[in-house]
This record gives C-alpha cells, sequence and structure tokens, in this order.
C-alpha cells in the first residue's frame, strides 16, 4: 500500500508538469488565434470592418453638440450598424444594417412586415448615407429620417 501511494504521489507530480505546458501552449494558441485577421472583410477598397466592431466619432464635437447632433456610429462585422441619436431626439431609430458601395456607406432600416406604420419605414430601406473619405473618416451626406447630422460633418474612428 505505501508503494501504490509513493508511486501515485510522484505520478502526480509528472502529471502536472507534462500538463502545464499542453495547457499553457493551448491557451496561447487561443488567444493568438484571436489576434490573426479574417480574410472575411465587410467593405471595399480600403475601407473594411473584420473582426472587430468600429466606431466612428463625431469630429471636434463640442459639449452643446454631444446633446443635439448624432454622435456616433458603429458598424459590426456582422453587417449590424448602430447609431448613436441624441437625447433631444424622440425618434426611436429602428434596427440597422449597412452596406458599402462605391464609396458611400448606406445605412439600411431592418423593420418587420407589422411594424412598418410604427417607423414610417420598409424593410431595406436606406436611411442615410455617409461618404468614405479612408478607412478611419466617414462624411454624413444626407438622411431620410431625423438623425440630427449636419451635412458635411465628420466622423472619425481613432484605432488604439
Amino acid at each position: 500500500m505505501i508503494f501504490f501511494a509513493y508511486n501515485l504521489y510522484f505520478r502526480r507530480d509528472d502529471l502536472i508538469k507534462t500538463s502545464i505546458p499542453k495547457i499553457t501552449i493551448l491557451i496561447l494558441l487561443v488567444v493568438f488565434s484571436g489576434c490573426i485577421n479574417n480574410s472575411n472583410n465587410i467593405g471595399i477598397g480600403t475601407f473594411s470592418i473584420d473582426e472587430t466592431s468600429r466606431t466612428f466619432f463625431l469630429e471636434d464635437a463640442t459639449e452643446q453638440q454631444s446633446f443635439e447632433r448624432l454622435l456616433s456610429i458603429t458598424l459590426n462585422p456582422d453587417g449590424k450598424a448602430e447609431l448613436a441619436t441624441p437625447p433631444i431626439s424622440s425618434y426611436m431609430l429602428p434596427d440597422c444594417t449597412y452596406a458599402v458601395e462605391d464609396d458611400k456607406l448606406l445605412i439600411q432600416a431592418v423593420v418587420y412586415p407589422k411594424i412598418e406604420e410604427i417607423y414610417g419605414l420598409k424593410d431595406g430601406e436606406i436611411i442615410a448615407r455617409f461618404s468614405i473619405i479612408n478607412e478611419n473618416t466617414l462624411v454624413f451626406v444626407e438622411s431620410f429620417v431625423p438623425l440630427f447630422a449636419d451635412v458635411g460633418a465628420r466622423y472619425r474612428c481613432f484605432e488604439e
């Protein structure tokens, strides 16, 4: 019995010694696999949204503008878009998606047939257009719903 307990004790140490490097390598593989850029990008040219969401903020926004203007646009890799409408707006935006066509970013409504009357929009209808200047800069062109954005307003994405 003593021999069995002695053998089990040292086998446990051997198991731990060989398991730790395996676990460490496995963890490192998982971490580094998240850092590798995937080729499933949405977008054209130099503008693309890959594995992480990108948020574009109103450039040089004053404190007053932060309450009165469209403050940010978030583009997710799954094709969804989120617009941060100002607190003074009583208009509730529907869920949105985005598409890139000819250096234009198009924000489209996702509206189910039963609630089209509530929003006054149809599914897939364009609600806003932005011009793509470069990968980190958008310029507001027009909207078809109240977004409280000035024509020509610049939105920048600041990389970390």
